[in-house]
């Protein structure tokens, strides 16, 4: 059996909407009270050991910290991904980046005893300057390269959606190697001798079709078995991204109101919908894989 890695940035529906210009401050956000207890559950049912990016500022309620001390209790990992989610992360100052970095590191050893040892950029916007400061902390590995040219669609497709100027990292990243690997720290797309391991969100090999939830609900099941079947016939580990919106329900969890003003399939899609979404995705990869975080393939990886 080969190894496979689910991940979750648990960006919050608060984020989401507010992406979409749509102000949050009226209702109670549900992700870390009635999004995240659905991951745990459909990971328990279908034994996945998955790693959650969390935004630090997130982790400041009673109910948020007990939620990511129950995750990992369950044995999934709690990574780093910044402490305010902004947006172009690679165009803040080194300082400003150092903060991010820190008060999440800070924040998650206070909740669950232990730092993170991987990191993930808002929006895969990383950097080198990003890198050499997670290296310099000492992190394990990062996992926010995503090496296709259709990250370049993607940007521009959330660009008419929220109206924003998102960056997603460079158009070089298209070319980073699919494999985890150590960066050149001038060059993050290229091979390197840096200590920290790189482990990009995995594409197929002939069109490099991500394997990201959010394309998944936006293209549809026939999208998915596309690019998984031809991903899994390569030696490429399988670090498949999902987002916490996945799980949210537009008719419980807010008022429809906030949702009918947005078009973003993983948000307006009805969650029984994307619950069978998520049995064919799981029941396909694990007939074929055992579940790991990005921390164990990182250890595996130090060797390179």
């Amino acid at each position: 059996m080969k190894n496979a890695y689910i991940t979750v940035d648990v960006d919050t529906v608060s984020t989401v909407l507010n992406a979409h210009g749509i102000t949050s401050n009226k209702f109670k956000d549900p992700t870390y009270t009635k999004v995240l207890p659905r991951f745990d559950s459909f990971f328990k049912k279908h034994k996945v050991k998955a790693t959650f990016f969390v935004v630090g500022d997130n982790l400041n309620t009673k109910e948020s910290k007990a939620m990511v001390q129950t995750l990992y209790s369950h044995g999934h990992e709690i990574a780093n991904h910044s402490y305010s989610h902004p947006t172009n992360f690679s165009s803040l100052s080194k300082k400003q980046k150092e903060k991010e970095i820190t008060k999440t590191e800070i924040t998650i050893k206070d909740c669950i005893g232990i730092k993170p040892r991987g990191f993930r950029t808002p929006s895969w916007d990383i950097s080198e300057e990003t890198m050499q400061i997670l290296e310099k902390k000492k992190y394990l590995y990062d996992s926010s390269i995503l090496p296709t040219w259709v990250s370049r669609a993607f940007k521009y497709y959330l660009q008419l959606q929220s109206h924003s100027t998102h960056s997603i990292g460079k158009t070089e990243y298209a070319l980073a190697p699919r494999n985890p690997y150590r960066p050149d720290k001038k060059a993050l797309w290229k091979k390197g001798n840096m200590k920290i391991i790189e482990i990009p969100i995995t594409t197929e090999p002939l069109l490099r079709l991500p394997l990201i939830g959010t394309v998944v609900f936006t293209l549809g099941n026939p999208y998915f078995s596309l690019s998984y079947n031809m991903a899994r016939l390569s030696s490429v580990p399988l670090n498949f991204q999902l987002h916490a919106i996945e799980l949210f329900d537009p008719e419980k969890d807010i008022n429809r109101k906030y949702t009918n003003q947005i078009k973003h399939a993983p948000t307006t899609k009805p969650l029984s919908e994307k619950l069978k979404v998520y049995e064919k995705i799981i029941s396909q990869i694990s007939k074929e894989h055992d579940f790991k975080t990005l921390k164990e393939l990182a250890k595996e990886s130090q060797a390179l």
